[in-house]
């Protein structure tokens, strides 16, 4: 597939990378050092990639991102070294990555250089064609000829930035293979030749004027013949050397572009450098530092143990709490602590080291990337019923709904409304939740965020309601009315909001809310067209409370509804007495 990266540090400027969807992150930025490189003559970048504003790392693949065909990815600087010497105190080793990069041009170099010697040798063969012409074996040039033909149209070309292209371009390697064995069976043939003319003729005594068998069978010696005994060796040299080239080329083939560099870029560094860049370095050390701790931590799961076991979990708490680090340093460092507590170990060795209660005061910050990868790795902790009282204890649901109600993105919301639901699966924790001051309006709010936000919230509510209906307040009736009413909600979310209307209307102390309410009927109607068994049981279970309320005052819109109900359950229930 084929995407473009795009730069602020070359405006106008869009760089074009070809990658198959299994390629790894750490693969992408390969190739696009080779440009890099090509635009600015040395390769001293370092940088992240960015696509729908999540950050890339090495280890995963183009896939894992959802990048595909003509997919434009931002290229972000880390920052640009005035010196190799400054992020060698990292251990950063920015000397290995260059040296890899300078392997793989110079074996790209080494292919055009190939390529052009056996193009050189192509046309010399073409030359030679006719010299098969003027031997005694003339009709040999009938296959020199069009093989040598077919390979000056169909050879490959290679540019260092585009890579291989012609009409071959994408078979360099089977027509190498192809080529290199067709002249071999060219060589035998010469060989061949040139052996049957020294061994039937010049070795004989020959008579130069003689073109004739004698009678013991021997060809005597024309010119034609003492020509073919010095053009075959000079054109079997010519042919023997071309298959070497071709053998040479099919090997280069191979390789390809940031094979080197790859396992560079994702490759495990000192951890006990890393971290103690991080910890006691300067800003641009523990910037580069904490950028390394994300690529090691999602490498693979020993590089985390090892980040814990050499106190990684503290140095990334002290970074996040400090007054002194950069934004983009507290950035790299949530990233990395929401990678290590993806295993559940190291989440037990994180509450035990009492990192909770910052954690969540972390959902506070002005950084949202920050308050993102903290929602996140409060995501898997949250997943434990065991931990569900601490996050609690720790004062934990203030800071839960302290991003919605101050407002947060979209994917902020959904981690958010997972972490509530799961603590109101667990029994220990949905009394507290229920006694929070806010957590009407914070369901409320994540109800106006749809799909799996919306989903969560509703399924939260429903087990909170389960236990108090006191939390069945006009603006959660309001926000369910509106989602029901604008669009038709999914199957799901369609059944959680017709339970929960019926928990209205079931209510002494709320069904006045839902009798009163003027959008009603058209979310009623909306949610009858889902068509589910279970939403239509839940309306009728509605519609049978306000047919018997006296209050309510919109009766040609109910037995409408009533119909559509009818039609669609296949029976009318006998207290439906309009019908």
């Amino acid at each position: 597939m084929l995407f473009y990266v795009e730069s602020k540090l070359y405006p106008g400027r869009t760089m074009v990378l070809v990658c198959s969807r299994g390629d790894s992150v750490a693969r992408a930025k390969a190739l696009l050092l080779h440009i890099l490189s090509d635009i600015s003559h040395k390769a001293d970048h370092f940088f992240r990639l960015k696509y729908r504003g999540e950050f890339l790392k090495d280890a995963l693949s183009l896939q894992d991102y959802g990048i595909d065909d003509m997919s434009v990815v931002k290229m972000i600087p880390l920052y640009r070294a005035a010196a190799v010497g400054q992020l060698d105190a990292t251990n950063q080793q920015p000397g290995e990555i260059f040296a890899a990069l300078y392997k793989e041009k110079l074996k790209f170099q080494h292919r055009s250089f190939l390529l052009v010697f056996l193009k050189a040798l192509v046309w010399l063969q073409l030359l030679s064609v006719i010299g098969n012409f003027v031997t005694v074996f003339w009709w040999a040039g009938l296959w020199v000829g069009p093989l040598t033909l077919a390979a000056m149209y169909l050879m490959p070309i290679y540019l260092h930035v585009e890579g291989s292209i012609g009409r071959m371009s994408s078979w360099d390697k089977r027509f190498m293979l192809a080529y290199s064995l067709l002249l071999m069976l060219v060589a035998i043939g010469d060989l061949a030749m040139f052996l049957f003319i020294v061994i039937r003729t010049l070795i004989p005594r020959c008579d130069v004027a003689s073109t004739y068998y004698n009678k013991h069978g021997i060809y005597h010696c024309s010119y034609r013949v003492w020509f073919a005994a010095v053009f075959l060796p000079a054109q079997l040299l010519l042919t023997t050397a071309a298959s070497i080239l071709c053998v040479l080329l099919h090997h280069n083939f191979k390789f390809e572009a940031g094979q080197l560099v790859e396992p560079c870029l994702v490759q495990t560094r000192d951890i006990n450098k890393v971290l103690y860049a991080a910890q006691r370095g300067n800003g641009r050390e523990r910037h580069v530092a904490t950028f390394e701790l994300v690529n090691m931590a999602v490498t693979d799961d020993n590089n985390k143990f090892l980040i814990v076991q050499e106190n990684g979990l503290q140095v990334m708490l002290t970074l996040l709490t400090s007054g002194q680090v950069n934004e983009e340093t507290k950035d790299y460092a949530a990233e990395a602590l929401a990678e290590l507590l993806t295993l559940e170990a190291i989440q037990d060795e994180f509450v035990r080291l009492g990192g909770l209660p910052t954690l969540c005061a972390l959902l506070r910050s002005s950084q949202e990337r920050v308050v993102y990868e903290a929602s996140c790795a409060l995501s898997f902790i949250s997943s434990r019923d065991e931990h569900n009282s601490l996050i609690v204890d720790s004062n934990g649901l203030g800071d839960l709904m302290y991003p919605v109600q101050h407002g947060c993105s979209v994917e902020v919301a959904e981690f958010l409304s997972g972490i509530l639901l799961d603590l109101c699966l667990n029994v220990n924790t949905r009394p507290a939740i229920m006694a929070h001051p806010k957590i009407v309006t914070t369901l409320a709010s994540l109800m106006t965020m749809g799909g799996v936000t919306c989903q969560s919230s509703l399924q939260s509510l429903e087990l909170l309601v389960i236990d108090d209906d006191r939390l069945l307040q006009p603006v959660i009736l309001d926000h369910m009315i509106n989602i029901a009413s604008h669009t038709p909600p999914d199957k799901v979310i369609a059944q959680l909001i017709s339970k929960l209307l019926s928990c209205y209307a079931n209510s002494e102390e709320r069904v006045g809310l839902i009798v009163s309410h003027d959008h009603l009927m058209p979310a009623l109607m909306s949610l009858v067209q889902v068509g589910d068994a279970d939403v239509i049981e839940s309306i009728v279970a509605v519609v049978t409370v306000l047919s018997q309320h006296e209050l309510f005052k919109s009766q040609v819109e109910l037995d409408q509804l009533k119909r559509k109900l009818a039609l669609l359950s296949g029976e009318v229930p006998p207290h439906w007495s309009s019908l």
